[in-house]
């Protein structure tokens, strides 16, 4: 059974990429930048990338960084891992696993 269908020419088919508009594609191409900026801000130790966390937080004023005889090193990172992680500069904006210091911080970490 023939129909109108059969007659009609086949429409030229464009990509996904082809369809997406141009300020899509440049949006795209800024969240990629973004996130190469944040990778290779990354220290290697670190859990997550660097700069997720609090804005205007170190990982210094962290709860995990700096544990017994790893003061330069993350201890999240230890209990995701099991390994010790690279010492990396207490300087570097702190990961989305941010717990801010308090006094009895290493008590509670030793458990």
């Amino acid at each position: 059974m023939f129909g109108w269908r059969t007659r009609m020419g086949s429409p030229t088919r464009r990509s996904h990429a082809e369809r997406r508009s141009s300020a899509y594609r440049a949006n795209q191409n800024m969240k990629i930048k973004y996130f190469q900026r944040l990778i290779e801000a990354t220290p290697l130790g670190m859990p997550r990338l660097a700069g997720t966390g609090p804005p205007g937080t170190a990982c210094e004023q962290c709860c995990f960084y700096g544990y017994g005889a790893h003061p330069n090193s993350c201890f999240r990172y230890y209990l995701l891992m099991e390994k010790i992680g690279a010492a990396f500069p207490a300087e570097t904006p702190s990961c989305r696993h941010f717990a801010p210091r308090w006094p009895d911080c290493n008590e509670i970490l030793r458990r």
